[in-house]
């Protein structure tokens, strides 16, 4: 695992638990429009994640997945919003 690998992941892990936002607002059934992130630690876990020097990490990060739960597709499509630019998955 690279060091960029495993930056995304310890900061993916804050949305990742039955108490993060995420779960709790529904964003799979609710759309993704509403969600922000809710205290200090998903705070910092989300600017760290759509920072620009973590970009391409992050690219990576979806680029290597071919598929992901609904959840956190999800996510990755509020990432998207954020950044304004696409993670696409990678393909089988």
């Amino acid at each position: 695992m690279t060091e960029d690998t495993t930056l995304i992941l310890e900061l993916m892990k804050a949305f990742d638990g039955m108490d993060s936002s995420l779960r709790k607002c529904g964003v799979v059934s609710a759309g993704i429009s509403g969600w922000r992130p809710v205290g200090e630690k998903e705070e910092a876990a989300f600017e760290s994640l759509i920072a620009l020097e973590n970009r391409k990490a992050l690219k990576n990060w979806y680029s290597v997945a071919s598929s992901i739960n609904p959840t956190a597709n999800a996510f990755r499509k509020i990432l998207e919003q954020a950044i304004g630019e696409e993670l696409p998955l990678g393909k089988n």
